[in-house]
């Protein structure tokens, strides 16, 4: 079974599970959208529509393949593969691609975590790459519904200054992003999680081409 251009496999079923397990088990499948209505499941391949529309009555899902998968073994995020398939899940709502982890990128995001930051790292802040932080979660999963959260704040047709509650948000859908890593510790009685991304968002004048609502 092969995928040509813009073609969508259509399947016939009663399981939004047995969607996501037919796009894992799909070469070329890369994401899935399932029809609660019709009962029926889209599978979208790399060269299919870059755009999937998520409605009332439709449920969607990124597939990351297991050769694909990294080792993970550079962070300490409980949960650092549903951390990494979550930001997948969510770009493809904003019409981003997927993200790769990044095991040296985590290493990083996890030596400024362990060294119980309030604030920035330095190179981060001098714009080598980006980085989004969040203190008192269990996980880093968490950390990220909270990021994400702040889309209800973004502008369109703004930057940064307009919208700096909105700024981890940005971040976690911005286009040009290619690569994610996170860690977590704890510390001073407190958690914190730090998720770097290459290449960084946030770029001023470049909002409306790499955040889509």
């Amino acid at each position: 079974m092969v995928f040509k251009g813009d073609d969508l496999l259509k399947i016939k079923s009663q399981d939004m599970g047995k969607c996501s397990e037919a796009c894992k088990g799909l070469t070329p499948c890369e994401s899935w959208t399932y029809n609660h209505e019709r009962s029926t499941c889209y599978l979208k391949g790399k060269d299919g529509p870059q755009k999937i529309r998520i409605q009332e009555g439709f449920t969607s899902g990124v597939i990351i393949k297991r050769k694909q998968m990294p080792d993970f073994n550079t962070s300490n995020c409980p949960d650092a593969e549903k951390v990494w398939v979550r930001h997948n899940e969510l770009r493809l709502w904003h019409d981003a691609e997927p993200l790769e982890w990044d095991d040296a990128l985590a290493a990083q995001a996890q030596a400024w975590a362990d060294s119980c930051p309030n604030s920035h790292s330095p190179a981060a802040l001098a714009g080598n790459y980006g980085e989004n932080m969040g203190l008192g979660h269990h996980d880093c999963s968490y950390a990220l519904e909270g990021f994400y959260a702040e889309a209800q704040y973004y502008t369109p047709g703004g930057d940064a200054a307009g919208n700096m509650g909105a700024l981890h948000f940005t971040q976690v859908v911005w286009k040009d992003t290619k690569q994610l890593g996170c860690g977590w510790s704890y510390c001073n009685g407190d958690s914190r999680v730090v998720c770097q991304y290459m290449n960084g968002g946030n770029r001023i004048g470049h909002f409306d081409a790499n955040v889509s609502r």
